[in-house]
């Protein structure tokens, strides 16, 4: 039977040696690694110390050094355990995992050497006194700083406290090792001694100077499912041949046919064809390179590294303690000079893939995968539908449209319609669009860059067809969603975003016809907002809403939608192809290669196009025109309403009110709710005066939280020049009344 690993390591520090820890992690497949003196702090993200297929919980020290870690592979689903506050000054971390029928409760612990050994003995009492009666098994590694290799008064204290609620020590040999000594200091402790075997210590020298102590628990380990990834081998891809049958095919029937599906239909059948006689679909088996900068030579002074270690061991002299450490010491500084020269030579030689290798190294944070029990690819699909808000069109907003649409464009002879596109905007269009990411229909840009200097005339015909016939084909409306988490540790449904994959093709049509004013962009937008600000301060003091709509560009309802492009003076036929381009969309999740079935999409824009936040755009343009006291700005979804706050903090308490009342009103017709949790308050204050004395603001619907750091247009708000009041002073929850 394969048994599940349990594994413990003081590990001093864990971003100084992160990668070599990494890739032993990834290396050795342990399933549950419990760390001590991880030496982090809440200012490092869990997103910069992320492993392949590992979740990451941790429990900081307040201050320097200490604090616990545990990495669990992701196949296997685990409860954080919360404890009280520990007075003693003992570190500890405890989680659950449910495996084979067995409740085991895993715990990793730090007691640093100033703290009273009697005092964490009595907290972790509390902690097994709560454990053991809970769980089928108890196990957890430490370093109590306590040498069991010596007879002294605090080995006995420690092995009565064991003996006293059953729990057995198995770890025998030493495993802190210097020229001067060695002692028995990191332990695994279980209560139920029979269910651990091959408990054993192993060196992590260029690491720690503390050893991994690891043991098998006699249970049958899960494993995650082989993952394969399929792609277009351009291996044997002779260009040539390539473009010989490219010129041999019927891809001139395509101006003979007369519907828009037909056509592009064709157009896919022969383009894949032609790709799947000459790139070929391959399949392989997801494998880790080992570190690019391990050469042979590192890897060689490793061995010896190891050699003198042993030798040193065996004969214990200073000699050899020397020759050890000085090989141990030319192994961390090579390591240190080949990883700095290896980023290095990849930064000067293409800077724009920097990145790109920062994250395939997972040097760069990132976010995790796909849990394998999270859900199936047609749960997450029905999820994503289903948690979307659909809006019943009542009389209000009946009421609504039908007053807006009585001021609509009237000007008929200055209607807006979708123009027909020549080959020079076609070809300019597909260098802009950056993405490689390959649809329903698996063309990806690269494909379209091979064939486009022969089939540039046909793919203009079919984009120039589709706005002649105001249809939008079929077979570009299907969507492929991948699940990505929005957390370090996803167990639910609702800790995934969609992200959505169009078909390239589908992406033409869109960047043809749109695009957004020209000098205007994020920037522009902060620095348009905050000149507002610095306005309004002029005149007292001000409060800054940060209004945040859930799922808004799913949300969006057509009929709206169509209405506020007819008032803004689209023509009857852009309408149709609008309306073609909105409607009988579906979408299918992939999880891992492995689809979902489809379903259809009713409402909200497609994402992945650059018409979503200019349709967004034109659904809440008029939002602003509705505010009576407020001053607003708006970049996308991003809505920021503001304020300055008279003397009269009663006044400008209903004023703001009144205002946020009619944003929810307004926003409820259109299908739009306001996200509370996510919505911020900031209050701006030049003179940096407390607000302790100030009456709080309330918000519609629920109560609001106040915010120091806010994020909006991709830019941060944070305390700067005297912009905000300190983060003391804007704790409390800001309540009032409840629509």
């Amino acid at each position: 039977m394969d048994k599940l690993n349990f594994s413990h390591f003081n590990v001093r520090s864990l971003c100084s040696n992160f990668v070599a820890f990494r890739d032993f992690v990834v290396d050795g497949q342990f399933d549950i690694f419990g760390l001590s003196e991880t030496w982090l702090s809440e200012k490092i993200a869990s997103s910069s110390l992320t492993i392949p297929d590992y979740n990451i919980i941790r429990s900081d020290r307040i201050g320097r050094g200490g604090g616990t870690a545990f990495y669990i592979k992701k196949c296997y689903k685990f409860q954080n355990l919360e404890l009280p506050a520990s007075e003693s000054g003992l570190e500890q971390l405890w989680i659950s995992i449910k495996i084979n029928g067995k409740n085991i409760c895993f715990g990793t612990l730090y007691r640093p050497p100033n703290v009273n050994l009697l005092g964490c003995l009595t907290d972790l009492e509390n902690s097994i006194s709560t454990f053991l009666p809970s769980y089928d098994m108890l196990v957890f590694g430490s370093d109590f700083n306590v040498d069991l290799l010596t007879n002294n008064n605090s080995k006995i204290v420690l092995m009565n406290f064991f003996e006293k609620y059953g729990l057995h020590q198995t770890v025998k040999v030493p495993t802190r090792i210097t020229n001067s000594n060695s002692s028995l200091i990191d332990i695994i402790v279980t209560s139920c001694s029979d269910m651990i075997t091959d408990t054993e210590t192993l060196l992590m020298d260029d690491i720690s100077d503390h050893c991994l102590v690891t043991c098998k628990v006699n249970v049958r380990r899960k494993t995650a499912g082989v993952r394969f990834s399929t792609f277009r081998d351009y291996k044997n891809f002779n260009l040539v041949e390539f473009d010989h049958d490219m010129y041999n095919m019927d891809f001139d029937n395509i101006f003979v046919l007369h519907e828009v599906d037909d056509i592009v239909n064709h157009f896919t059948k022969l383009v894949t064809y032609l790709f799947d006689k000459h790139a070929p679909y391959k399949k392989v088996r997801f494998t880790k390179p080992p570190a690019p900068w391990i050469t042979t030579n590192i890897k060689f002074m490793m061995r010896l590294r190891n050699k003198a270690l042993t030798k040193f061991k065996k004969h214990k002299t200073e000699a050899a303690w020397q020759d050890y450490k000085q090989l141990r010491n030319l192994v961390t500084s090579s390591l240190r000079n080949e990883k700095k020269a290896y980023l290095s030579f990849q930064f000067k030689t293409n800077p724009k893939k920097f990145w790109l290798t920062l994250r395939r190294l997972k040097i760069r944070p990132g976010m995790p995968s796909h849990h394998e029990d999270t859900g199936t690819a047609d749960e997450f699909n029905e999820f994503f539908i289903n948690s979307v808000p659909k809006l019943c069109i009542d009389d209000n907003t009946n009421t609504y449209l039908q007053t807006y649409m009585s001021s609509k464009f009237l000007d008929d002879s200055n209607l807006f319609n979708f123009l027909e596109v020549d080959e020079k905007s076609i070809l300019r269009v597909v260098r802009e669009i950056k993405s490689n990411a390959k649809g329903c229909d698996g063309i990806d840009k690269g494909m379209i860059d091979l064939i486009l200097p022969h089939l540039l005339r046909h793919i203009t015909f079919i984009i120039n067809t589709c706005i002649k016939k105001n249809h939008f084909p079929a077979a570009w409306k299907i969507a492929n969603i991948i699940p990505t988490a929005k957390n370090s540790n996803p167990v639910r449904l609702s800790d995934y975003r969609p992200i959505s994959i169009l078909p390239f093709l589908s992406k033409i049509l869109p960047f043809t016809q749109s695009g957004f004013r020209s000098r205007h962009s994020t920037a522009t937008a902060l620095l348009k907002v905050s000149d507002d600000l610095f306005r309004i301060c002029d005149k007292g003091d001000t409060g800054c809403l940060l209004l945040d709509y859930s799922k808004a560009f799913d949300t969006l309802n057509h009929r709206i939608l169509l209405k506020k492009l007819q008032y803004f003076g689209f023509s009857d036929c852009s309408l149709k192809l609008m309306a073609c381009y909105l409607a009988g969309r579906q979408q299918r999740v992939f999880i891992r290669e492995s689809p979902s079935t489809l379903l259809p999409v009713d409402r909200g824009v497609p994402q992945g196009s650059i018409l979503d936040p200019l349709l967004f755009s034109i659904y809440t343009a008029d939002f602003k025109t509705y505010l009576k006291n407020l001053s607003s700005h708006q970049y996308a979804d991003d809505f920021q309403v503001y304020c300055s706050l008279s003397t009269d903090f009663k006044a400008s308490e209903i004023k703001i009110n009144e205002d946020l009342r009619i944003i929810y009103d307004i926003s409820h017709h259109h299908g739009l709710f306001l996200n509370p949790n996510k919505t911020q308050l900031i209050f701006v204050d030049l003179k940096f005066t407390t607000m302790e004395k100030k009456k709080p603001i309330l918000y519609s619907v629920e109560d609001l939280n106040k915010a120091v750091n806010a994020i909006r247009s991709g830019m941060p708000f944070k305390p700067a020049s005297k912009l905000l009041v300190p983060r003391s002073t804007l704790q409390d929850k800001v309540k009032g009344e409840q629509l």
